[in-house]
């Protein structure tokens, strides 16, 4: 495979993951998640809202980056990473937080299976994979 096509290949991966995140993020919280629990307070929804403004600025930047003119330089493409990262990553040490819980109802936590961290893992590993084939090597040919 030419330097290329993997780059490409890695973009359209980290892509991907950026959109995923956003859209089942934003597809759960507003469907069957806490925008619609009415235990939840206001003032949480309002918190959450700022959450999604900044998720959907953040991921859009993102697309941006992959999909723009300079969509092949190496600084995009970790910006593109880092933006997915940063809303991937806190969901895992927030699960260790003592007064929190992973499951957003209880029948999720009867069920015992935390879909979301898993489903976090997955979106990370395709980040990163697509990361690794989107980001030039020292020892390649220019483009």
């Amino acid at each position: 495979m030419n330097l290329k096509t993997r780059m490409a290949i890695g973009r359209t991966l980290l892509t991907a993951a950026v959109v995923l995140l956003l859209a089942v993020t934003l597809l759960v919280e507003w469907t069957i998640g806490h925008m619609v629990d009415p235990t939840w307070h206001a003032h949480a929804r309002y918190h959450l809202l700022l959450y999604h403004g900044t998720m959907i600025l953040f991921c859009s930047a993102a697309v941006w980056c992959l999909c723009g003119h300079r969509r092949t330089e190496p600084f995009v493409i970790r910006c593109a990473l880092f933006v997915t990262l940063a809303f991937l990553i806190p969901f895992y040490p927030a699960a260790l937080f003592p007064t929190a819980s992973i499951y957003a109802t209880r029948e999720m936590a009867e069920r015992g299976v935390p879909v979301n961290l898993i489903l976090m893992s997955v979106l990370s590993a395709l980040a990163l994979v697509g990361y690794y084939h989107a980001h030039p090597r020292r020892d390649a040919q220019p483009l």
